[in-house]
């Protein structure tokens, strides 16, 4: 073990007060104009008129942080303890990209539906912008930031619904999604056909807000793979479940005394899920055999909901 000075950490410009890594277009836009974007409300300035306010999550882009002060982001640097990289390294991806959209067609029965969009053969550590257009070509979500994982691999759900105000025939029809690979550029598209028949209620009976409960109780699981004395440092995968499809919560890295070495921001998916919450871990002095335990806290300091684990990272 060696923690000699445990109560500092954070590379020098490393202070990763990230609460929340803001990344795309959310470091441009405040907080109620960056849920617009991920549907987590109705977006003023949208070409579709959203007539519905809808609350329920869509997507979960890293980058907004709960408005509670963490526990302490730790200052100074102590080149014999790993610290943290603000931003992961990309690598090319490594092979042909491809998307899968399930399901890829829905009745609409005037209540919410999970849409699960699986894709591969991105920009590896990269960040997808991704957007779903209605029938009539309006937004009816879309957002940049959505995290890819190391192998070039991105998971997300999506929470579709009909639009009140449209009717049976303004929802029923095509829905384009467009995913764009933000490094590259390059972007590939998907579609979901809805239909209404006898089964459709009438729209007054749609819900106006999808509020909807936690799916579960919170867990966290964080893997690693590297080490910390290599190039490419060490990696920390985060997978969360069990929150509210929507909640927003924070990822907290705490040394033995309770202090943050990183915090950043989530938000949960559909199914109350963060698929992908990755960071990198250097050493600036590395000597073989050693180890480092990080106590790991998920937490929506609003309800006071959280999970707790540990990791440990190695100089192998």
């Amino acid at each position: 073990m060696a923690w000699e000075t445990g109560d500092k950490l954070a590379a020098a410009g490393v202070i990763i007060a990230v609460l929340g890594v803001v990344i795309g277009a959310f470091a441009a836009v405040d907080p109620q104009e960056a849920g617009c974007l991920v549907h987590l409300r109705s977006c003023s300035s949208s070409s579709s008129p959203q007539v519905n306010s809808s609350a329920a999550a869509s997507s979960a882009p890293r980058g907004l942080a709960p408005s509670a002060t963490p526990p302490g982001i730790i200052s100074g640097f102590d080149p014999s303890l790993p610290y943290p990289l603000a931003t992961p390294p990309t690598y090319p991806a490594t092979s042909k990209v491809a998307i899968n959209v399930s399901p890829d067609s829905v009745v609409n029965y005037g209540t919410s539906v999970v849409i699960m969009v699986t894709g591969s053969g991105f920009t590896r550590n990269g960040s997808l912008s991704i957007s779903l257009y209605d029938p009539a070509g309006g937004t009816f979500l879309g957002g940049s930031g959505y995290p890819v994982d190391v192998n070039g691999d991105f998971r997300q759900a999506f929470l579709w619904h009909p639009i009140r105000g449209y009717g049976d025939s303004g929802n029923d029809g095509t829905w384009k999604w467009t995913i764009q690979d933000q490094t590259t550029g390059k972007t590939i598209t998907a579609s979901i056909q809805v239909s209404s028949n006898a089964s459709t209620p009438p729209e007054d009976l749609w819900p106006v807000n999808y509020n909807l409960p936690p799916t579960g109780t919170p867990t966290v699981r964080v893997t690693t793979s590297g080490s910390l004395c290599t190039a490419a440092g060490e990696l920390t995968q985060a997978r969360i479940s069990g929150f509210a499809p929507g909640e927003s919560f924070a990822l907290y890295y705490l040394l033995p005394d309770g202090k943050a070495v990183i915090s950043s921001g989530e938000i949960a998916d559909a199914l109350g899920e963060v698929d992908t919450a990755q960071t990198y871990w250097h050493m600036e002095n590395c000597l073989s055999g050693h180890q480092y335990r990080f106590p790991v806290l998920v937490q929506d300091s609003t309800t006071g909901r959280s999970a707790r684990t540990a990791v440990v990272l190695s100089t192998g």
